[in-house]
């Protein structure tokens, strides 16, 4: 008899140490009600072959390191289509149970996988299928199975009567859940309220629980987490929201490999580098020189992008080249190169004379109508004054709905503007794929970016200023001009 059976043995009768034993089983029923909806956090655990490290929340110690007769009550709760992967409780608790004496388990988590899942290697595209059924389903499962939820509790019950070897009951008196908290292409979290009634030897207690619960893909495999905390008020919900938000990057960075920074440049620190990507990274790239292209209007100036990417004729006017990489499910990555003369009242930025400032205020006016501006900086292109920005679009053609991502780079040079736009295109009915696969996407095309050479630049026989001056409004026209023009041929 482990440390935990004892301390609820010995105190039936005593309302307070019996509320521990419905603490308990509310975590585990929580755990059937949803199948076990968890991710996975502080040991290295086995999943079809694959490794996953899951590193301990901080303040919390998993439990089969101090007693494995804890582990082991846990395991025998666990619905029978899951696989118990770690239990952790808190430090105060791990060093009670270290010293034999009675635990609270106020707060407490777990980490589980579905076995029927433990065999597949899962694209974050055929993911998105759990967390469209999860979305969906979420607020109306607890009423649809309420039948399997009974039995559920029925045989947690009788798996607690056996191992205590008294009657223990307990039964679901009201679940309120509580929608989905986050959601990205890799993970979905969502929170509920329970609350149990619970009857030891005949003496009944009343408990509340509050629990999140997040699905989350890592390595292609499919790990549930639960975070639980007795409810007595918001912030005990708070605290589990928390939890759960602070463990994905923990748990991301341990297992994939994550762009190292800096944080401000086109690739945000911790951005994960998938298969994808690094193989692009590490293969062989091709240059492209526009010089003798017609649309390239004389400019000597060439790009890289991968060896296994096609290039392509661009068909309409100013787009030189366009270059499209191999699709992932419905998710299309690609790159165009465009030139285009600039008019009269543009060359301002050709001097570089625009202010940081009004550049930072032009930028978010520089995408086209009804795109989301993301992110934009001004920069230098093989030393020439330059931008970049970041959007989202959503558009139709031909009946077709999608959305792109795109990063662009804006090169002022020789009375031209030189656009080179990167892009990832998909469906818009999952919005997070399209931008974690951005994302994902992003060193590659920052590499692109930094392949543009100006082969002429110190040609001296053209003359940099073609134009006068003109008032900042130009530069936002401009580029709004530019972007639009690419827009029409991602659909």
């Amino acid at each position: 008899m482990t440390v935990i059976d004892r301390s609820i043995k010995d105190n039936i009768g005593k309302g307070e140490k019996m509320r521990y034993g419905s603490k308990y089983f509310a975590f585990l029923i929580i755990l059937a009600l949803i199948h076990c909806a968890q991710i996975a956090l502080a040991i290295d655990v086995d999943i079809g072959g694959e490794v996953i490290s899951v590193p301990a929340p901080a303040g919390f110690t998993e439990v089969k390191a101090v007693s494995q007769d804890t582990f082991s009550m846990f395991e025998d709760l666990c619905p029978d289509q899951s696989r118990l992967l770690a239990v952790f409780v808190t430090q105060e608790d791990a060093g009670k149970l270290l010293r034999g004496d009675s635990v609270n388990l106020s707060e407490y988590m777990t980490v589980q996988s579905l076995k029927e899942l433990e065999n597949m290697t899962l694209a974050k595209y055929q993911f998105s299928e759990l967390r469209d059924t999860l979305r969906k389903e979420y607020d109306s499962f607890f009423q649809q199975q309420k039948s399997s939820i009974d039995e559920a509790v029925a045989k947690s019950g009788n798996a607690l009567s056996q191992r205590l070897t008294t009657e223990v009951e307990f039964n679901v008196n009201g679940i309120a859940p509580l929608g989905v908290d986050t959601e990205t292409a890799s993970s979905i979290t969502v929170s509920q309220l329970a609350k149990y009634d619970m009857s030891v030897s005949g003496e009944k207690v009343q408990h509340t629980v509050a629990g999140s619960a997040t699905s989350l893909l890592v390595k292609g495999k499919v790990l549930y987490l639960n975070v639980f905390k007795t409810y007595e008020g918001q912030e005990d919900l708070d605290w589990t929201r928390a939890q759960s938000k602070k463990w994905l990057p923990a748990i991301l960075s341990a297992n994939e490999t994550t762009w190292p920074g800096p944080d401000e440049g086109i690739v945000p620190a911790g951005t994960p580098i998938d298969p994808v990507t690094k193989e692009l990274l590490s293969g062989a790239q091709v240059e492209y020189n526009m010089k003798s292209h017609t649309k390239a209007h004389g400019l000597d100036i060439s790009i890289k992008y991968p060896e296994s990417w096609r290039a392509k004729e661009g068909i309409r006017p100013h787009i030189v080249q366009k270059f499209i990489g191999e699709s992932v499910g419905d998710i299309l990555p690609s790159c165009m190169l465009f030139v285009r003369k600039l008019p009269t009242w543009a060359s301002m930025f050709l001097e570089g004379d625009i202010g940081e400032e009004a550049l930072a205020e032009s930028l978010r006016e520089m995408v086209p109508p009804n795109a989301i501006y993301i992110d934009g900086r001004q920069t230098s292109i093989d030393a020439e004054p330059g931008a970049w920005l970041k959007y989202y679009y959503q558009g139709e053609r031909a009946g077709i709905r999608a959305s792109t991502y795109s990063l662009q780079y804006v090169l002022f040079y020789r009375g031209k503007m030189v656009a080179i736009q990167c892009s990832v295109g998909g469906p818009v009915d999952d919005r997070e794929i399209l931008e974690d696969a951005f994302a994902s996407y992003l060193p590659v095309f920052q590499m692109i970016g930094n392949s543009i050479v100006i082969h002429d630049k110190w040609n001296k026989d053209v003359s940099v200023m073609e134009v006068a001056f003109g008032d900042h409004w130009g530069l936002t026209l401009i580029v709004s001009v530019l972007l639009t023009w690419g827009l029409g041929l991602l659909f």
